[in-house]
């Protein structure tokens, strides 16, 4: 960078010290330019990771709370189930404690 002053504030510099001054310059800024670009690059990778981390935890809360809703289907048809069993149990020892004792 000094050296790209030198060639402007001294007009007796050679040509070719500018020429490399230039250069050097030049493939400084290159340089640069490849460094935001890879650290660009490396932001839109880390996006595409965090939202693709977002879909998959959405995607596993969705199917669990399906399962979920599902089990609790599951548990509500079987309790009407028992409850049905018990209500039968209950009319058998109504008619048990209606007949006359024989003993």
């Amino acid at each position: 960078m000094s050296s790209v002053l030198n060639c402007i504030v001294t007009p007796r510099s050679s040509n070719f010290r500018c020429e490399v001054a230039s250069r050097t310059f030049e493939e400084g800024v290159s340089t640069l330019t490849v460094r935001d670009q890879q650290g660009q690059a490396i932001h839109n990778a880390r996006n595409l990771i965090r939202s693709a981390h977002e879909r998959q935890t959405a995607e596993v809360l969705a199917r669990l709370t399906a399962r979920r809703a599902c089990l609790l289907r599951d548990l509500d048809r079987t309790d009407a189930q028992i409850a049905t069993k018990v209500n039968k149990i209950d009319a058998i020892d109504q008619e048990l404690l209606a007949l006359p004792k024989i003993l």
